[in-house]
């Protein structure tokens, strides 16, 4: 009897479920069509204007390394980079983006231990699809530009010299952001800037 009325209750769960999503493609069908009838230069999905700005902060994953060319320095752990950017829209479909970063290693150099300090500076442009992607609280992006980089390199108890680099990157990624919420939303992107291949987190926008 349990089992009867619970695989009763999961029937009608699943047939909800799949008449709501059907609903769902349903209108974003019917506002497709409508959104590409309009041409490039009077569409947008609403994700993205010349008028928006987006504050995002994220953690870097993958890839990162202390920084410095000389195979002798191996870095144990890290932790970061950590990511804030500000993006201000200059047209409908394009921002400029100012992004800034963090990150922190430690690790042997022979028999000495260090602690590297890194920090990063980007100016990047960056193209909005808002008007090819007819739903408004995705916003898929790609982004270019250039990267500063400065590591500082100190040896525990003054062992040895430390070590200062600074090099310039160019930067490239791919990105996607959802808006939960009309101002708050979650992101993921991944590309070169020579920190790390793929950044997450949230993104606020005003």
């Amino acid at each position: 009897m349990v089992k009867s009325k619970f695989l009763s209750f999961m029937k009608q769960r699943i047939l909800k479920s799949t008449t709501l999503l059907l609903l769902s493609l349903f209108a974003i069908s019917s506002y497709g069509q409508s959104f590409y009838h309009h041409s490039y230069k009077y569409r947008n999905s609403g994700s993205f204007d010349k008028g928006t700005s987006i504050l995002s902060l994220s953690y870097g994953v993958f890839d990162y390394k202390h920084g410095f060319k000389d195979e002798f320095y191996k870095a144990n752990s890290h932790l970061g980079p950590f990511h804030a950017q500000i993006e201000q829209g200059v047209l409908e479909e394009l921002g400029v983006g100012f992004r800034m970063g963090v990150a922190f290693s430690e690790g042997k150099h022979n028999t000495f231990q260090f602690n590297t300090t890194s920090f990063t500076l980007g100016l990047h442009a960056i193209y909005h699809f808002n008007r090819f992607i007819p739903v408004e609280p995705l916003d898929v992006y790609l982004g270019a530009g250039v990267g500063g980089r400065y590591n500082v390199l100190a040896f525990e108890r003054n062992e040895m010299t430390g070590v200062e680099e600074f090099k310039v990157n160019p930067v490239a990624f791919l990105g996607v952001r959802y808006y939960f919420v009309p101002n708050v939303g979650v992101f993921a992107q991944g590309g070169y800037d020579g920190f790390s291949t793929i950044q997450a987190g949230l993104s606020f926008r005003f």
